[in-house]
């Protein structure tokens, strides 16, 4: 009996193992399919900038911004058409498709069937928290919130 569960136990472990990659090849993301499926676009080397608390106080938006020294690359192509960066195995997700106000977030987790982060408010509520005036407002505008993807992230 246990010769014959043991190479079953063994072949079952080996799938579970290798069925999922837990990093992510470096490169540009161009949407959500090919980041479901570990496919960059392409690969090129773009600067990862983390943003002042002073910007982001001033302006909103989250922590980080991407920048390319390649002219075809300009600031609206990264902002409205990179969905995901990743680089030395860290991801970077653009909020802006998601209404989580613009720029990059930084992914905590992108283990087995989650992705982590931690972003702004949306910008309805960003929006709603304006009119406590300026100041106010704005501190509560920039301030972050955890978001959990799970498999959906996928579809």
């Amino acid at each position: 009996m246990t010769k014959r569960i043991l190479p079953f136990i063994i072949l079952f472990s080996s799938i579970i193992s290798f069925g999922q990659t837990s990093s992510f090849p470096d490169g540009v993301y161009l949407n959500l399919k090919q980041f479901r499926n570990r496919t960059p676009a392409y690969n090129t080397n773009l600067t990862v900038i983390k943003r002042s608390s002073g910007d982001i106080f001033m302006v909103g938006g989250n922590d980080y911004k991407i920048k390319s020294t390649i002219d075809s690359i300009d600031k609206k192509y990264i902002t409205q058409k990179i969905t995901a960066y990743v680089k030395n195995d860290t991801v970077y997700l653009n909020c802006a498709p998601y209404a989580l106000q613009t720029w990059f977030a930084l992914c905590n987790s992108t283990k087995g069937n989650f992705i982590t982060f931690k972003a702004c408010m949306s910008l309805a509520a960003a929006q709603n928290v304006a009119m406590y005036g300026g100041g106010i407002g704005s501190g509560l505008a920039a301030k972050k919130t955890y978001f959990v993807w799970t498999r959906p992230y996928n579809k």
